[in-house]
């Protein structure tokens, strides 16, 4: 069974739904479009159980036979407060992902995380994987990179969020806590209108912060207007 999942799934169901079913080009047998976590193990019970109706499962993609089209049902966010998961870096081929080439960095091993999904933009020339930007608890967050830096080597822990907070104070409470137990060096992405200034970045990089990147799409009002 061919399941497909990220962005290309939603995009396409937008642009082309035939491209995704048809054996000549995608090909699928079913999507899930959004998080996993709450989409794919229902998917897969009904898949195992032989159960060829797909229409009461949540975020997921399919060829509806008896309409003759492809279908989107709708996706339920995955809950980030009630749910603390670590991805299970065990099952995975963990040397793949860590060994990077960041600039000004160079060769480094990093160790991937994640403090948040989603982004609070709607950039025309952008597809965030879930949506609207929802935050870990804290608390959460702490409890994983303990876990990482307590069972596996790495140079940089690197914060893989489309965007690493949408606040400066989200920004500040995080960098007080991970001063007080981590001394690991780290890097995130952010988007540049969030109220970060040079105190901000002072303090980020007393807290362990290596680098940070934003997009810059453009100096002209008018056009970062019409890319919204």
């Amino acid at each position: 069974v061919f399941i497909l999942g990220g962005s290309v799934v939603k995009d396409t169901m937008y642009t082309n739904k035939d491209l995704l079913f048809d054996k000549d080009k995608f090909g699928i047998d079913v999507g899930v479009h959004g998080e996993a976590e709450g989409a794919l193990v229902p998917l897969l019970h009904t898949i195992m159980n032989n159960d060829k109706d797909y229409s009461k499962l949540k975020g997921i993609v399919y060829f509806d036979e008896e309409s003759g089209a492809p279908k989107k049902n709708p996706k339920e966010r995955f809950n980030l407060i009630t749910h603390n998961r670590f991805p299970l870096w065990d099952v995975v081929d963990l040397e793949h992902y860590q060994k990077v080439d960041i600039p000004f960095m160079g060769h480094i091993k990093i160790m991937p995380i994640m403090s948040a999904r989603g982004c609070k933009g709607v950039c025309s020339f952008c597809s965030p994987t879930v949506g609207t930007f929802k935050r870990r608890p804290l608390d959460h967050t702490m409890k994983e990179i303990e876990w990482l830096i307590s069972n596996y080597d790495f140079d940089v822990l690197f914060f893989l969020n489309e965007m690493f907070y949408d606040t400066r104070e989200d920004v500040l409470e995080f960098c007080a806590e991970y001063k007080k137990r981590f001394t690991k060096p780290w890097c995130c992405e952010f988007r540049a209108e969030i109220d970060i200034d040079v105190e901000t970045f002072k303090i980020m990089k007393d807290a362990g912060c290596t680098q940070t990147s934003a997009g810059i799409e453009s100096g002209s009002d008018k056009v970062l207007d019409l890319m919204k």
